[in-house]
């Protein structure tokens, strides 16, 4: 008996549409469950014939129709339907075996759930401008469809991979074949209309093989806006929500949009010109300017299509004039009082489904949640997300009035500061309390009783905060007495200090997913730090993991004793004798035997449930990179101070972060820095073949001094895939103790970023005018002058030392990459090209041992 039929739509693809039937193949349930319906549209190549000469294990059926376009084919696909579920996929997309299971499984608990699947973007080799954009896009689309309580829209639904039930489809009449673009928003409307349960079956994947280039995608533009014309006059209501609502946003828009109603000929042939001119900006590296024309020219062709049904602009203001109706301020259709709890409201949203709601705590107003047009109605889950983002702050308003309401006092004194505000702005006493005395790092979890912390002789405490485990945000004391810190000070602190930062964490509980655990390969690269490398490999032999491979790679040390050392645990252990921390991380992720590649160093301490958070950030398919906090082990002396408070640390916060080169200027690009650093980095091992290794050039030991870690960061993200700053994955960190050691830093930093914005502008990751302007503005103006002017307490001297050593860069960087060509035994000009491989890079010279215990 068939219980599923895949609907595939065709024009002129054999090659393709044969790829994606080869895939179907492979799935896990049986072929007597499944039949294929190719619906070939207006195909004039051989397609047809060559389909009905081939035979699979499943049922195919091929219609053919004249040309009618994607709607009428996959209504005609489903009317030729057999199976309950009906399954639509475009002829380009490559289904994993799971796929169908998946669909299947999402449509178990309800009739009227629509299943939206994964389609990630197959890969390619040094993507352009464009294909850098249309996958952030699309990638950033899927991934905000997968958080928890994420409330789908109408343009959520993708008709290159849904499911519905047979029955649903046909209640609501399938695909509107007045439309040749934007027939699935349309039916995403009318599902929604209808009740439909939107979910996302992320398991459900099939890869996505894009021939999309930019002529297609402004042809697309032109079909938009003649579908958006349709659109808003059937649905009026849906008019501010389409892009018919903006206006022009610059002259050049305005006389584009001027050309497409009166003077099409001429605007065509503009657009044309730009669009070949656009590789001339490509060529010169700005992609500023290029983004400026490219969506200009988006414009245009989405007006042009407009215009073919609209006679001028003033015509469609006199539409929106016309629909435009009175607002009438209509009660919430459910009130819901979050004193019940909030479990208690989410049961409440799913029974009740409305489309407007109104949350109240107590008799204090939170907030009014009017109907949004082309949303799904509320549901439960859709709650918590609400409270943990914009509605946070008027929760805790709410919750507070409503005590206060009830005659009930705070339990500490909210007028009293730990921290006296008018010592913040006082340099002398900065430098005191916080870049001079020691300090006991701790932690405290807020789900167990608090406890006096001892302080072990420190006159401050910097106590990391943790909920359920994850970390929150630090306390810090200062100028405290010996002894102990008793609980109603903690109490005071925590409150002070991180009392909203506990509102997400509280309302929105852990993800409850299918634990990730894929086994990954751990990379740790030590030079004669024996005794810090075995404090490190404790820590990675506890981890709260089950499936990792530990590799130590030895860094031509002088001695044995790291050789020692791993031939009595079970880790394996590679010798690179080239120095470089980055040769060593090359080798590792030679020498590693799993996709996923996790990098520490030896005077790292990663936390119990690091690797685990790495993992879990790699569940996104699009995931490249993961990097987390890297926090102070310890705080005992003034060099270990200055470095965390005054110079900024190694960690970036608490807060998750997709970072990708959609979402950031060049400016945010080059400072890579703030994406993560080296000691609590990974990377899937297939990203190396993409974007080449570790830069044996900007290294620890050589003339620039470092900056490897920071470039490799850069390059992910420059070059289009997506990094995840993940909280969770916490490394604790041993600062350099001593003032020398300090001083030591600082200049490299200064010497190996000059080396690393050189390699930037070499690679053309970005213009090297973006990089001559970031140089100038952002660091010399933005770090260095602004604390020259106001250091805060930060000693002027080491800002300068930073400032020299930076100048100093040029030079270093011509003898940096002489020196990495002389080990590699090649010559400069060699050097400059890209690797034939990136993996024979990353293998030595000559073979080095391996000991696996």
């Amino acid at each position: 008996m068939t219980a599923v039929s895949i609907i595939i739509p065709t024009h002129n693809r054999r090659a393709r549409v044969v790829q994606t039937l080869q895939a179907i193949i492979q799935q896990t349930i049986s072929m007597q469950q499944l039949e294929v319906i190719v619906v070939a549209d207006g195909c004039v190549d051989d397609t047809v014939p060559y389909l009905r000469s081939l035979t699979f294990p499943f049922a195919l059926k091929i219609c053919e129709q004249p040309g009618l376009g994607p709607a009428t084919a996959r209504n005609s696909g489903a009317a030729a339907a057999a199976g309950k579920l009906l399954i639509f996929i475009d002829d380009d997309i490559e289904v994993v075996p799971g796929f169908v299971a998946a669909h299947l499984a999402a449509h178990e608990t309800s009739g009227a759930t629509v299943a939206i699947g994964h389609l990630p973007m197959a890969a390619v080799e040094s993507p352009n401008f464009f294909e850098q954009g249309i996958r952030s896009w699309w990638n950033g689309k899927f991934f905000n469809m997968r958080q928890p309580g994420y409330r789908f829209a109408y343009d959520d639904l993708f008709s290159g991979n849904f499911s519905i039930t047979a029955s649903f489809f046909a209640q609501v009449s399938g695909f509107n074949t007045d439309l040749w673009c934007h027939e699935d928003y349309e039916l995403g409307l009318r599902l929604l209309e209808a009740n439909a349960i939107f979910v996302y079956a992320a398991a459900a994947t099939g890869v996505h093989h894009d021939q999309t280039d930019m002529g297609r995608v402004l042809r697309r533009h032109y079909a938009e806006g003649k579908a958006d014309v349709y659109l808003v006059q059937r649905y009026p209501e849906l008019a501010m929500n389409l892009p018919l609502a903006t206006a022009s946003y610059s002259l050049l828009s305005r006389g584009l949009r001027f050309l497409a109603f009166r003077a099409p000929k001429v605007g065509d042939w503009l657009a044309d010109v730009g669009l070949k001119r656009l590789s001339i900006l490509e060529w010169l590296w700005l992609n500023g300017a290029w983004s400026y024309f490219f969506y200009h020219l988006h414009d245009y062709w989405y007006w042009r299509g407009v215009a073919d049904h609209v006679d001028s602009p003033a015509a469609v203001a006199q539409f929106f004039a016309q629909t435009e109706v009175e607002e009438v301020a209509e009660p919430p259709e459910l009130t819901l009082d979050l004193a019940n709890g909030v479990d208690e409201a989410a049961r409440a949203l799913d029974e009740k489904r409305p489309s407007s709601l109104r949350l109240t705590f107590h008799n204090a107003l939170i907030a009014d949640l009017p109907a949004e047009i082309g949303k799904e109605r509320l549901r439960g889950s859709h709650l918590r997300r609400l409270l943990t983002t914009h509605l946070s702050g008027k929760t805790i308003e709410a919750m507070a009035y409503a005590q206060a309401q009830n005659g009930r006092s705070a339990p500490f004194d909210p007028t009293r500061r730990l921290i006296p505000p008018e010592r913040q702005n006082d340099a002398a006493w900065t430098t005191s309390h916080y870049f001079q005395r020691g300090k006991k790092v701790a932690e405290i979890e807020l789900t167990t009783p608090l406890q006096p912390i001892d302080l072990d002789g420190h006159s401050g405490l910097h106590a990391l905060i943790r909920y359920q485990g994850r970390p929150v945000n630090w306390i810090k004391l200062v100028d405290l007495p010996p002894g102990m810190v008793p609980v109603d000070m903690l109490q005071q602190a925590i409150a002070e200090q991180v009392g909203w930062s506990m509102v997400p964490m509280a309302l929105m509980p852990p993800r409850k997913v299918k634990p990730f655990e894929p086994t990954v390969s751990v990379v740790v690269c030590t030079r004669d730090r024996a005794e810090q490398l075995a404090t490190c490999l404790d820590a990675l032999l506890a981890q709260d993991y089950p499936n990792y491979e530990l590799i130590v790679v030895d860094n031509a040390s002088k001695t044995a004793d790291t050789a020692q050392l791993a031939a009595r645990l079970p880790v394996r252990y590679v010798r690179e004798d080239r120095p470089g921390l980055d040769w060593a991380r090359n080798r590792g992720a030679a020498e590693a035997r799993h996709d996923i590649v996790v990098f520490t160093d030896d005077d790292a301490r990663p936390d119990a449930g690091w690797l685990r958070a790495v993992a879990a950030a790699f569940a996104e398919p699009e995931v490249m990179a993961v990097t987390g906090p890297v926090v102070p082990a310890e705080l005992d002396t003034p060099a270990q101070n200055l470095f965390e408070f005054g110079y900024g640390g190694m960690s970036h916060g608490f807060e998750r972060r997709i970072i990708r080169r959609s979402n950031r200027t060049d400016a945010d690009l080059l400072w890579a820095s703030s994406f993560g650093v080296g000691a609590n980095m990974a990377f899937r091992r297939t990203l190396f073949e993409y974007i080449a290794p570790f830069d044996v050039a900007l290294d620890v030991g050589t003339p620039s001094n470092g900056g490897g870690d920071v470039e490799m960061l850069h390059r992910v993200v420059a070059a289009g895939h997506t990094l995840v700053y993940e909280p969770n994955a916490l490394v604790w960190h041993e600062h350099r103790r001593s003032d020398a050691d300090f001083e030591r830093l600082v200049k490299n930093n200064g010497r190996s970023f000059a080396c690393y914005l050189l390699t930037c502008a070499r690679n053309r990751t970005v213009s090297r005018r973006a990089v001559a302007a970031f140089a100038t503005k952002q660091w010399f103006f933005g770090w260095i002058v602004n604390r020259l002017r106001n250091p805060n307490g930060f000693p002027r001297k080491f800002v300068l030392m930073e400032m020299m050593a930076f100048f100093a860069g040029p030079i270093a960087y011509r003898r940096t990459r002489r020196h990495a060509s002389q080990i590699a035994g090649r010559s400069p000009a060699l050097v400059d090209q890209p690797p034939a491989t990136a993996m024979e890079q990353m293998r030595p010279a000559e073979q080095t041992s391996v000991n696996t215990p």
